[in-house]
C-alpha cells in the first residue's frame, strides 16, 4: 500500500495543504515550527482516528485564523492491490469518511466502525502495525537493537501471531490452579461402608424390638370391645348417681313444699285479724270528712284568734295628735312660723292616722274571710279521735291483707311449681330405675372395668413404644439413605478426580507445549529466519559490506569483511540506520501485508558530521533500491540531505 495524495484544511499551521506523493525516499524539510510533525501526525491522525498526538485536544487542532464556520479535515488519498482509497478526517463538523474503489465500483462508508473494519480487511492496516513499523518515532529507530530478550519474545509473539499460545499457556496455568484441581478429595470409603453395616443392623435390632411390642398391642376390634363395656359401665354409674340426685331433689322439693304450706296457713289466719279493721269506702270517706272538718275549723279558729290579738295591739297602739315644741320643722328642723309648724304636725298626724286605719281595716277584712270559711258541718266532740282511730287502722290492716293476699297467691304459684318439678323428677327417677333394670351388668363389675382401662393403658403405652421405634427406624433408614448417597457422592467426585487428574496431565502437555521456550519461539526463529533473509536482500541493494544472521535470542549477529563477527548493536550510527531501515522494511513486507510505506522521525538526531555524511551515501543508495516500490518518508531539518531525496515536501513552500 502507498499514499498518492496529502490534503490539510485549516490543519494547525497549514491553512491549506495539499500534496502529491510518490514512491521512493521522501523529504519532509522545513525549520523548526514549521509544521513537518503536523503534517506526518496529521497522517497518523487520518489513518488511526487517533489525535492524542496533538496534546489530547481534537479541537486543538484547528487553525487560529480560520473562520468559525470554517472547516476543518485530514485527508489521505492511496492505493492497495489497484484498489484506489480516500480517507477523511473531519475535525469540524466531526465526521469520518471511507471511500473505496472508484466509478460504479465506488463504496462509501461514514461509521466509525465500519471504517475501522475495511482499513483491516481490504487494507491491511492494523493499529498495532502502524504503531510500530508505519510510524517510527525519533526515540524508537533502533530499539529492536537493544531490546530484551522478554520485550523481542513478546513483539515475536506479536508478530508471528502466536499469541493466542501465549495467552493459551495462561490459560493453562490458570486452569490448573483452579479449584478443580486445587483440593484432593478424601476417600473415606471404608468409613463410610462401617456406617453403613452398622446401621442396617440397628435397623435390624429395631424391627425385632417393634415385633416383640407389637405383640401386646391390642387389636382394634379388641380395644372397641373393651372400650365399649367401659362406656356401659360409666354410663350405669352415671345414671346410679342421677336417681341418687334426683331422690335429693325429691326430698328437698316436699320439704319446700311443706313450708309454703304452713306459710300460706299463717298469712291466711293473720289476714282474719285484720279483716275487721277494714272499712267500706263510705265509711273511710265519712272519717276522712270529718278529720279535714275538725282539722280546717281548727286552723282557721287559730288564726282568727291570732288575728284579734294582732288587732287588739294595733288599736292600743292608735296614734295620738302632740303638738309642735317648737317653731322648727319636724323632719329639716329649720326655723319656722308656729302656724306653719302646727299646721305641718296636723298633716303628719293625719297620714299616720290614715296609715294606721288602713292596717286595721285590712286586718278586719282578713278575719271576716277566715269567720266565712268555717266549715258549716259539726260533729260530737268525740268524733274526731274515733275517726282518727278508724282511718289509722283501715290503713294498716288494709295493706298487711293486701301484702298477705298476694304473698298467698306468689306461694301458690311456687307450689304448683315445686308440685311441677316433684312429678318431673319422680318420672326421670322411675325412667332411670326402669333403665338400670334392662341394661343390669351383673357379670361386668368395678373391678373388671378397672382391668380393662388397665389393659387398654398397657396397650397404648405399647403402640406408643412401637410408634418410638418405628420413628428410630425410619431415622435409621433416611441416614442409610444419607451414607449411600455420600458413597456414591464420593464414587463419583473419585471418578472426576481421575478425569480432572487426566485432563491436568493433557492440560500440562498443551501447556508445556505452548510455552514460549518450545513452540511459540520455534516458530518465532523460523519467522526471524526469513527476515533475515529479507534484510540482507536489502542490505545487497545498499551494497553493504557487512550481512545478518539470526541467533538463539531472537537478536541479530553482524558478520563484517574478513570474517569478524559482532552484535547488531555495536555497528557504527550510519550503518544502524541501514540496518533499521532494511529491518523494518522487511518487518512491513512479511508481516505487514506488504503495507509498503514508513515515516522516520528526525532519523539523523545525535550523528555527528561523518555519521551524517555515511548516512546521506546510504540514503542515496537506498533511494535508488526503492525507487519503484516503497515509500520512506524521513522527516528533517539538514538541509545536506536534500540532494539524495526522490521527492522533497517542503513544508514552509506550502504555507
Amino acid at each position: 500500500m502507498h499514499l498518492t495524495k496529502v490534503t490539510l484544511k485549516n490543519f494547525g499551521p497549514h491553512k491549506d495543504f495539499s500534496c502529491e506523493l510518490g514512491h521512493g525516499l521522501i523529504g519532509v524539510v522545513g525549520h523548526n515550527g514549521s509544521g513537518k510533525s503536523t503534517l506526518i501526525n496529521a497522517i497518523y491522525a487520518c489513518l488511526t482516528n487517533d489525535f492524542s498526538r496533538f496534546e489530547n485536544r481534537k479541537s486543538g487542532v484547528i487553525n487560529d485564523l480560520a473562520p468559525d464556520d470554517a472547516p476543518c479535515y485530514v485527508e489521505v488519498e492511496g492505493c492497495q492491490d489497484k484498489t484506489k482509497f480516500v480517507l477523511r478526517r473531519n475535525i469540524r463538523p466531526s465526521s469520518s469518511r471511507l471511500t473505496l474503489g472508484a466509478g460504479i465500483t465506488e463504496e462509501v462508508y461514514r461509521k466509525q466502525g465500519d471504517i475501522e473494519q475495511r482499513l483491516i480487511k481490504d487494507l491491511g492496516l492494523t493499529r498495532k502495525i502502524v504503531d510500530s513499523y508505519v510510524f517510527v518515532p525519533q526515540w524508537g529507530m533502533f530499539d529492536f537493537l537493544s531490546q530484551t530478550p522478554a520485550k523481542r519474545a513478546e513483539v515475536f509473539s506479536y508478530l508471528c501471531k502466536t499469541e493466542q499460545a501465549t495467552a493459551l499457556h495462561k490459560a493453562c496455568g490458570n486452569f490448573l490452579s483452579s479449584s478443580l484441581f486445587s483440593s484432593a478429595v478424601v476417600d473415606n470409603r471404608a468409613e463410610i461402608l462401617t456406617q453403613i453395616e452398622e446401621t442396617k443392623s440397628s435397623i435390624s435390632e429395631l424391627e425385632s424390638d417393634l415385633a416383640s411390642n407389637m405383640e401386646c398391642v391390642l387389636s382394634e376390634e379388641e380395644s372397641k370391645k373393651i372400650e365399649s363395656k367401659l362406656r356401659l359401665f360409666e354410663t350405669f354409674e352415671e345414671k346410679k348417681n342421677q336417681i341418687h340426685c334426683l331422690e335429693a331433689q325429691i326430698v328437698e322439693s316436699r320439704n319446700a313444699l311443706e313450708r309454703l304450706k304452713n306459710r300460706a296457713v299463717d298469712l291466711v289466719a293473720d289476714r282474719k285479724l285484720h279483716l275487721p279493721y277494714v272499712i267500706t269506702e263510705q265509711s273511710l270517706a265519712y272519717s276522712k270528712n270529718v278529720v279535714k272538718c275538725h282539722e280546717a275549723w281548727l286552723t282557721a279558729s287559730s288564726s282568727i284568734e291570732s288575728l284579734e290579738e294582732r288587732i287588739a295591739i294595733i288599736e292600743a297602739d292608735k296614734p295620738s295628735y302632740r303638738a309642735p315644741s317648737a317653731d322648727k320643722c319636724p323632719t329639716c328642723q329649720q326655723e319656722i312660723s308656729s302656724k306653719k309648724s302646727e299646721d305641718i304636725s296636723k298633716a303628719m298626724f293625719a297620714e299616720e292616722l290614715a296609715t294606721w286605719q288602713s292596717s286595721i281595716d285590712s286586718r278586719e277584712e282578713t278575719l271576716k274571710s277566715l269567720k266565712a270559711s268555717l266549715p258549716a258541718e259539726t260533729y260530737a266532740e268525740g268524733h274526731y279521735e274515733l275517726a282518727l282511730d278508724r282511718i289509722k287502722n283501715h290503713e294498716s290492716s288494709s295493706s298487711f291483707v293486701m301484702q298477705a293476699e298476694a304473698e298467698i297467691k306468689s306461694l301458690k304459684s311456687q307450689g304448683e311449681a315445686v308440685k311441677k318439678r316433684l312429678r318431673i323428677d319422680s318420672k326421670s327417677r322411675s325412667e332411670l330405675v326402669d333403665a338400670i333394670a334392662e341394661e343390669s351388668l351383673i357379670d361386668y363389675t368395678e373391678e373388671h372395668a378397672e382391668g380393662g382401662k388397665l389393659r387398654l393403658k398397657y396397650s397404648q403405652d405399647y403402640k406408643d413404644k412401637c410408634t418410638f421405634i418405628q420413628g428410630s427406624i425410619n431415622s435409621c433408614k433416611s441416614s442409610l439413605q444419607n451414607f449411600e448417597s455420600l458413597l456414591k457422592s464420593l464414587d463419583e467426585k473419585l471418578q472426576e478426580e481421575k478425569q480432572a487428574s487426566d485432563l491436568s496431565d493433557v492440560v500440562k502437555e498443551v501447556r508445556e507445549l505452548f510455552a514460549w521456550s518450545n513452540l511459540p519461539r520455534l516458530v518465532s526463529l523460523a519467522n526471524l529466519k526469513i527476515i533475515v533473509g529479507e534484510v540482507n536482500k536489502a542490505l545487497e541493494n545498499f551494497d553493504s559490506p557487512f550481512w545478518v544472521e539470526a541467533d538463539e535470542n531472537l537478536s541479530f549477529v553482524v558478520h563484517l569483511p574478513g570474517g569478524v563477527t559482532q552484535p547488531a548493536g555495536s555497528l557504527s550510527g550510519g550503518q544502524k540506520v541501514v540496518l533499521a531501515i532494511c529491518f523494518r522494511s522487511a518487518v512491513n513486507k512479511i508481516f505487514g501485508n506488504d503495507i509498503g510505506m514508513m515515516f522516520l522521525d528526525e532519523p539523523t538526531a545525535g550523528l555527528d558530521s561523518d555519521n551524517l555524511n555515511n548516512f546521506k551515501v546510504m540514503l542515496e543508495t537506498m533511494s535508488k533500491a526503492i525507487k519503484d516500490d516503497f515509500q520512506l518518508f524521513v522527516i528533517t531539518h539538514e538541509e545536506l540531505l536534500s540532494s539524495s531525496f526522490t521527492q522533497t515536501i517542503n513544508v514552509c513552500s506550502h504555507e
